[in-house]
């Protein structure tokens, strides 16, 4: 069984000197947006007559981007591979994506697990080890570069562990970390706090070996 989001419909008011707007943004699966249902201060807009003030074309501009960085870190699609005796399966995707610049988050007891061979429709999930059971998944949306919950870093021989810091404090460190890396090697999170995380290596790298190392953050 699968889940996957269809549509994130958000409503915004914008108001002016002398009137109020409100307005929907809709963004589907695949990240399109799209406006809808303006209402101005006589209700639906409907014409071509009735005109609509730049300060509201610019707070529909700022609503457009807002909602997409409001749904930056949800999850896409979830669901479960099952192995049996084998180091790796073939997972399809019920809903195309327009492209391979997502992340898939694993959860395995035992082997560690990287996903390999993205496409729009399929990915592969590789265990290190032969493995029986089930592993849950999870694919990640690209968040927009400005997000401060999600985004990537790389270690290299000179430290294991590394701070990211949130360009402005949460309410509680009551959060949630998904960590996807790209290699056969432990990641966890250390010291939540209100201002950030700390992301530590189970491994240390020899030099030139880099490894990087995804985050997402869900409040």
């Amino acid at each position: 069984m699968a889940l996957s989001r269809l549509n994130t419909l958000s409503t915004y008011q914008s108001t002016t000197l002398t009137a109020t707007y409100t307005f929907d943004v809709g963004v589907d699966v695949v990240g399109g947006v799209s406006v809808r249902n303006i209402r101005g201060p006589n209700g639906l807009i409907q014409d071509s007559y009735t005109s609509i003030p730049d300060s509201v074309m610019d707070d529909i501009s700022t609503a457009k981007s807002l909602t997409k960085d409001l749904i930056a870190e949800t999850t896409l699609e979830t669901g479960t591979a099952t192995f049996t005796a084998q180091t790796s399966v073939v997972v399809t995707l019920a809903t195309p994506l327009l492209n391979t610049d997502y992340r898939v988050a694993l959860a395995v007891d035992g082997p560690v697990g990287i996903v390999t061979s993205k496409t729009t429709t399929t990915f592969t999930i590789v265990l290190d080890a032969t493995y029986t059971g089930t592993v849950d998944w999870a694919v990640l949306q690209k968040a927009s570069n400005t997000s401060m919950l999600s985004g990537s870093v790389t270690f290299n021989n000179t430290a294991t562990q590394q701070a990211i810091v949130f360009s402005a404090p949460l309410q509680s460190s009551s959060y949630r970390v998904l960590l996807s890396a790209d290699g056969y090697y432990p990641v966890r999170v250390l010291s939540k706090k209100t201002t950030g995380f700390t992301i530590e290596m189970g491994i240390s790298l020899v030099s030139p070996q880099t490894a990087v190392v995804g985050f997402d953050v869900f409040v």
